[in-house]
């Protein structure tokens, strides 16, 4: 997963998944990718 941020030509990667470990990002995984994401944005 990557954050792009258009205005900045910036291109983050935020997580890898290899799809034959799990499917799916749990409620948790989720939540702190929510947060890193806000995190970039203020810098």
């Amino acid at each position: 997963m990557y954050l792009y941020l258009e205005h900045r030509h910036h291109v983050h990667l935020l997580y890898l998944l290899d799809k034959d470990e799990q499917e799916d990002l749990t409620t948790a995984e989720r939540a702190r990718l929510r947060e890193m994401v806000a995190q970039i944005r203020r810098i």
